[in-house]
């Protein structure tokens, strides 16, 4: 299963359908983002991953009022 699958899996699933999930790529590819988000996350960090970006992302869905980064 990969992580699109995982996603899919995830969103119905009543108790995580709310969970904020961020999608990482080992590299990035032209359409990760757009198909990571189409499957249900809601935020993209692609690879190879920095760490200030992912956090940033992981800030900014855990407080939205609190930043204007788009994830």
């Amino acid at each position: 299963m990969d992580g699109c699958e995982t996603i899919s899996a995830i969103r119905p699933t009543p108790r995580s359908a709310g969970l904020p999930i961020v999608a990482l790529t080992a590299e990035a590819m032209p359409g990760d983002r757009e198909k990571a988000i189409a499957r249900g996350a809601n935020g993209h960090v692609p690879g190879p991953v920095d760490v200030d970006r992912l956090l940033t992302v992981a800030c900014a869905l855990l407080d939205p009022e609190g930043t204007e980064e788009e994830v």
